[in-house]
């Protein structure tokens, strides 16, 4: 599945975080820290688009069985302090589980 709705991607977040004692990876603190930063612009309102294909050739970053790969677009202090329009002028990509990746840790660390 690739189309996927700002709220099911707010529910995921949400099923993502995982509790300390879970955390097996060395990358899980960076990983859960992404989530919850994920969580907040896409709860806020901020513009996303799911990437279903490369940005650019060789580009690994693409939603798939176990990742869902996010563009984020927010604006920054110079947006609203020089009132510039158009896009915003920050975007990140984040990651997220997969409902499946996530069942299948069955509440543990899916990283």
């Amino acid at each position: 599945m690739t189309n996927y709705s700002r709220e099911k991607l707010i529910e995921i977040c949400e099923k993502s975080i995982v509790p300390l004692p879970e955390w097996g990876d060395r990358d899980t603190p960076s990983a859960q820290e992404n989530v919850g930063l994920c969580w907040v612009l896409l709860k806020s309102g901020c513009d996303f688009s799911v990437l279903v294909e490369p940005e650019e050739k060789g580009d690994r970053c693409v939603t798939d069985e176990r990742s869902i790969w996010l563009r984020i677009r927010w604006p920054s202090f110079l947006d609203f302090e020089c009132e510039k329009e158009g896009d915003p002028s920050n975007q990140e990509l984040f990651y997220l589980p997969t409902e499946r990746r996530l069942e299948k840790t069955q509440g543990g660390d899916w990283y």
